[in-house]
């Protein structure tokens, strides 16, 4: 990442903030996500590094993973329920919120500035280090139930989904159609590739439709035969906003951790690929 070096912050030290969720971390460069297509801010194997618990001495973890483990949640396994080395299949958005009028959080006197720098942590050969900064509040959820536990964010930074673009959508049974935000590009469990020839290099997957066949297990389809829910997958006819109207996000998970954002009205399609019903 693009931030200039700090000095090294005790996580265990007395008065360290105690952060009690995150929905989301939104990998960035200078406060901004990279392209998807080429960036790669957080490489995989970095993520790894820092993040994953040494089994054989918890007490031997790195600064980030013991900050993730007593600041988020118990234990670094069930914050890797909602975050962790995910894709974004977003193609742009408005952030920060203040810069627009139908937010909440709207300043007409704001004037764009360099994200304040969070807490960086490091391995303890300092071979790796990972930044933290707060982006937005988000609901907790302790028990998420798939698809129906909607996570609440305000301010959300509203994000589009391009014209021409694949994207999977699923569709409610009030109608309400989600985006996939976000996905697991490795299987936490099994570590196998979530979609179709898939990687954890930069680049949009030429078969994110396949993620279906991934993610809508049981509970889909318990769903889709009694209410109704149906998944489509296909390139978007024109751009699609999630939290453009409004600012505010609701974000559902599905069984595999993949993120999806209510999308504002309906989206449209050119072609479709992928159609499953009840």
């Amino acid at each position: 990442a693009e931030f200039p070096s700090l000095d090294k912050l005790d996580p265990r030290a007395p008065g360290f903030p105690q952060l009690e969720s995150n929905a989301v971390f939104a990998c960035q460069e200078k406060g901004t996500p990279p392209p998807q297509s080429t960036g790669d801010c957080c490489p995989y194997d970095t993520y790894i590094a820092l993040s994953t618990p040494n089994v054989n001495n918890p007490l031997n973890m790195s600064d980030a993973t013991f900050y993730i483990a007593t600041n988020f949640f118990p234990t670094i396994n069930t914050l890797n329920t909602l975050n962790g080395p995910k894709k974004r299949l977003w193609d742009n958005w408005v952030n920060p919120p203040e810069s627009l009028p139908q937010c909440s959080t709207y300043d007409p006197d704001y004037v764009e500035t360099e994200p304040e720098l969070g807490y960086l942590f490091e391995t303890s050969d300092n071979q790796y280090s990972m930044y933290f900064v707060w982006e937005n509040n988000s609901s907790l959820i302790t028990n998420i139930v798939y698809y129906t536990s909607r996570v609440e964010v305000d301010p959300y930074p509203p994000r589009m989904f391009m014209k021409g673009q694949t994207q999977p959508i699923i569709t409610a049974s009030d109608g309400r159609m989600y985006a996939l935000q976000s996905y697991y590009t490795v299987d936490q469990n099994t570590g196998e590739v979530t979609v179709d020839g898939g990687s954890t290099a930069p680049g949009i997957e030429e078969n994110i439709c396949s993620y279906f066949d991934y993610a809508l297990a049981d509970q889909w389809h318990a769903l889709s035969a009694s209410d109704g829910w149906k998944a489509t997958c296909g390139v978007l006819a024109e751009d699609a906003w999630c939290g453009w109207e409004t600012c505010e996000g609701e974000l559902l998970v599905d069984e595999k951790s993949g993120t999806w954002c209510q999308i504002d009205g309906t989206a449209a399609f050119d072609s479709i690929e992928v159609e499953k019903f009840p």
